[in-house]
């Protein structure tokens, strides 16, 4: 639920400003378009304080910072691709001037499970066994046009398995291959230049 407070001031004939002062609860589902045309849309519940200003020339202003609770992020790739990602409890959205001049910091998580040996081509049984894998988007920067990267952790494996990840994903390039090859078919991507049947 969203509270509200305001009031009118009316200065020189016409013109009118509006102010609200806005108490966003977890009662309320908020809803944030990154992008129209492909649907990218984030969407949850949260907490913050939030004012905004508008006045009668059409001027809209607002401050203020909205810390996720809990929600989730519909990632769009074109016609192609569309996945739900879980945000993280703790992102942000902050405002200090125009409403669309947002920025943000929020992270979001798509879970699958998935084969080493997807990548490596191995038949040790220790590569097959399928392990939690978590597809990681950060999202900074501004709201209507934010920066993207990408991450791929496993939460549960040993140290030398990450290790293992890490130096078959050691570029950009890499990455952004493994990672959408993750949300397309729920596994890795398998790369002829790191089999090796002896290894």
């Amino acid at each position: 639920q969203a509270e509200q407070s305001g009031f009118v001031r009316q200065k020189q004939g016409s013109n009118i400003e509006l102010n609200f002062d806005l108490d966003v609860t977890p009662d309320a589902e908020v809803q944030l378009i990154l992008d129209e045309t492909s649907g990218g849309v984030i969407r949850g519940r949260g907490e913050g304080n939030l004012n905004i200003s508008l006045n009668s020339r059409g001027d809209v202003r607002m401050a203020g910072n909205y810390i996720r609770d809990e929600g989730d992020y519909l990632f769009t790739l074109g016609n192609i691709l569309n996945k739900r990602f879980a945000v993280e409890k703790g992102g942000t959205v902050s405002w200090n001037g125009p409403i669309e001049d947002a920025s943000m910091n929020l992270r979001a998580l798509y879970r699958t499970k998935a084969a080493l040996s997807e990548i490596f081509g191995e038949e040790e049984s220790e590569l097959k066994v399928k392990l939690p894998v978590e597809c990681i988007l950060n999202l900074s920067g501004r709201l209507l046009n934010p920066s993207v990267s990408f991450d791929i952790n496993l939460p549960t494996a040993d140290e030398r398995t990450r290790e293992l990840l890490r130096v078959a994903i050691d570029t950009e390039e890499e990455l952004s291959r493994q990672f959408l090859y993750l949300l397309v078919m729920n596994s890795f991507y398998t790369d002829p230049s790191l089999y090796s049947s002896g290894s």
